[in-house]
């Protein structure tokens, strides 16, 4: 369903969903699954068809896994995605799953953008993993400290 706005604005209609990831909202990327062209107008005419402007639209800046056919400063994509586009948030991700987002892409577009809607994918998910792991830890260390505290050793 790669950038298959439509289908997902449909499936997020019937099922209540908040939001809907589309990979390439403005501009065109070359990618493994050929040449994907945005559409961002009849994506807004169709939400808007549906009746369904609490769906939000989240967009991919410079899209993992995908190379620009025409090179913009992430902080350009940023500007048209939000403001030609209609974006509700942007997302910021590394080159590929897995990889970090560029910080500097990030510090590119804040300077550029004052306060935007964007989310982190690797890092946010990078911050949550790292708390859970600290909670976790945390947890394990308190029952194995209750655990040598048993009443024969006290």
């Amino acid at each position: 369903m790669r950038n298959d706005a439509l289908a997902a604005l449909s499936i997020a209609y019937v099922v209540g969903g908040k939001f809907v990831r589309v990979n390439v909202l403005s501009g065109a990327v070359m990618a493994d699954q050929g040449i994907i062209e945005s559409d961002a107008y009849n994506v807004l005419r169709f939400r808007k068809a549906l009746g369904a402007k609490d769906i939000k639209i989240f967009a991919d800046v410079h899209v993992k896994h995908a190379v620009q056919l025409k090179e913009r400063p992430p902080e350009l994509e940023a500007y048209e995605l939000l403001n030609r586009s209609l974006a509700d948030a942007l997302i910021v991700t590394g080159e590929a799953t897995g990889m970090e987002a560029d910080i500097t892409n990030v510090r590119k577009i804040t300077e550029k953008l004052p306060n935007p809607k964007f989310l982190l994918e690797v890092v946010l998910i990078k911050i949550i993993y790292r708390c859970i792991l600290a909670y976790v830890m945390g947890l394990l260390l308190v029952l194995n400290s209750r655990r040598m505290k048993s009443p024969r050793t006290r």
